[in-house]
């Protein structure tokens, strides 16, 4: 078994983990610490549905990537979402800004699972995820 991943070796891999799917979202983390991430998203007119209420999809890949980073926080080299459950609270409608907040409440040898709170830049609370992520320790093969 491989040293603890540390918090610090997860921070320098941000960028790579920021590539594919997730470099089209406009997600940035802002703080990374041990069970703890806050991700934020500026929402631009793409992230709309045809409402003019952010897309669902968005506020849950929100949620999702700030799990993913408070999950590989903990000392998981690698993870993969295996269930999630997403609650939405209020649309997010007339807000520059959602922002994720994710922590971990239980991290064992093969699952992490996170809470994630998702509010506008005004504290209002959109929606409110529960998400368990599987710990790959193997290495990946990471271009």
């Amino acid at each position: 078994m491989d040293e603890k991943f540390t918090t610090e070796e997860l921070k320098k891999q941000i960028p790579w983990m920021l590539q594919g799917f997730t470099s089209h979202t406009g997600i940035v983390p802002v703080s990374v610490d041990e069970g703890k991430c806050v991700c934020e998203l500026e929402i631009k007119d793409h992230h709309y549905n045809p409402i003019k209420s952010v897309h669902g999809g968005v506020t849950f890949t929100l949620a999702d990537v700030a799990g993913g980073f408070a999950s590989r926080s903990v000392g998981n080299k690698y993870v993969t979402t295996m269930n999630s459950s997403i609650t939405y609270l209020s649309p997010a409608i007339n807000y520059k800004k959602l922002i994720a907040t994710a922590k971990v409440i239980k991290h064992g040898k093969k699952t992490t699972t996170v809470d994630v709170e998702i509010t506008s830049e005004t504290g209002k609370l959109i929606a409110k995820v529960i998400s368990t992520y599987f710990n790959l320790d193997a290495d990946l093969k990471t271009k």
